[in-house]
């Protein structure tokens, strides 16, 4: 069976200087792809910056008879981002594969979380996708082609101890993907988001200072590395869903993916078919306490592919008439 072939594609790796980013960046040229490499070189505290990792990477691929060139912008600026598009555009001609890796942690319990802190990493993941995506967007629209793949986390969907300003900026970016999805894809262009559970310096560094925070790497308190099971993937075993999302032959758009522990699974959000009231106009705080069970009950339920769809399916999950099931109030 043949790989992907992306000979003819041009790729923009964020945060690829270590880690996940460096195994995209790499399974991209790999395959033919000519990568801009992008990555500001902060340590895995967010300390300083250092042009060796992208150097090494856009070495390693050239030694390997691909084509890729370094890029030093910090993605969390107007600025920055263009000139990380510009610089594919200038080098490679086109702009078709974004993969939005770039990100920093800082980890801190939620009641002395600092703004510094709070800033520096929706700076990163969030604005930093939003904008180097932008810049992006433009470009693949004129060519009717674009794949653009989003990092976020488990930590977004279900939470984490010790990572509210990393949950809310991988949150956003859910929303961010979904809303480039919709407008994207009558030109032709594709967004869709990972979540990776894969072990990096950076998470192994985020994972000793999250325990010392819980002081518990148990419960509710655990991190990913602390839940007893498979190990984590390497950055290796992450890279193939990156490819495949964004190759020729990827057609979905708008969905989240979760890997990991020897799994790849779909992540969605739903709705339950929820309560009615018979006069929406008087109900009272008591009847949603008394009705509580039929709100989350999960036995019917619709996956929204929209604002305008979840109205949608109110409208078709609505009793035909007062007196039917789920109509009336306590």
């Amino acid at each position: 069976m043949t790989d992907i072939v992306m000979n003819h594609r041009t790729a923009v790796v964020t945060g690829a200087g270590n880690g996940l980013g460096r195994a995209y960046a790499l399974a991209l040229a790999e395959r033919g792809a000519s990568v801009v490499v992008n990555d500001l070189g902060a340590s895995t505290t967010d300390k300083g910056a250092d042009r060796a990792p992208a150097d090494e990477v856009v070495a390693e691929i050239r030694r390997s008879g691909g084509r890729a060139v370094a890029s030093y912008e910090s993605v969390a600026t107007v600025d920055g981002a263009r000139a990380v598009v510009q610089q594919a555009l200038d080098t490679f001609g086109s702009v078709d594969i974004l993969v939005n890796n770039a990100g920093n942690r800082r980890p801190s319990p939620f009641a002395v979380m600092s703004e510094e802190d709070l800033r520096a990493v929706l700076d990163t993941h969030l604005i930093g996708s939003y904008l180097v995506t932008q810049a992006a967007f433009g470009h693949m629209k004129e060519r009717t082609f674009g794949r653009v793949i989003f990092v976020s986390s488990n930590t977004a969907a279900f939470g984490g101890t010790g990572l509210s300003n990393y949950a809310t900026a991988k949150a956003g970016i859910l929303g961010l993907a979904r809303a480039v999805a919709l407008e994207g894809h009558e030109f032709g262009v594709i967004a869709n988001t990972v979540m990776p559970m894969a072990r990096t310096p950076r998470s192994q560094a985020a994972h000793g200072a999250i325990v010392g925070l819980a002081g518990s790497a148990t419960g509710r308190n655990a991190t990913t590395d602390s839940v007893p099971g498979p190990p984590p993937l390497t950055t290796d075993e992450v890279a193939p869903l990156v490819v495949a999302l964004s190759s020729d032959e990827w057609t979905g758009t708008g969905s989240v993916y979760s890997i990991g522990y020897g799994r790849i699974a779909e992540v969605f959000t739903a709705v339950t078919r929820g309560w009615y009231p018979s006069d929406p106009s008087s109900y009272g705080a008591r009847d949603v306490i008394d009705n509580l069970s039929a709100i989350r009950d999960r036995t019917e339920f619709g996956e929204p592919t929209s604002s305008p769809d979840e109205r949608q399916l109110i409208a078709a999950f609505a009793p035909r008439s007062a007196g039917t099931a789920g109509g009336a109030t306590s």
